[in-house]
């Protein structure tokens, strides 16, 4: 995999459908937060793993990363 198309349609879909389940889940959602778990997806082992399986690609959480912290921005 590798690194996302930035912009792209499908990147824009992937950060939107992340932002949306957080903003679920967390009810005090921030662009910052949302950057925050971004560079934890790549420094913990754990969800490396975890978006490696879900994907198919050891580098599924770097790309995610990526496109968070591209789309993440502060108007």
């Amino acid at each position: 995999m590798a690194q996302p198309q930035l912009p792209s349609e499908a990147a824009q879909a992937a950060f939107k459908a992340h932002q949306t389940w957080l903003q679920t889940a967390t009810p005090r959602y921030s662009l910052a937060m949302h950057r925050g778990l971004a560079a934890m997806y790549v420094a913990d082992e754990r969800f490396v793993a975890y978006y490696t399986k879900l994907v198919g690609n050891s580098k599924a959480a770097a790309a995610l990363k990526a496109i968070i912290e591209y789309y993440a921005i502060e108007a």
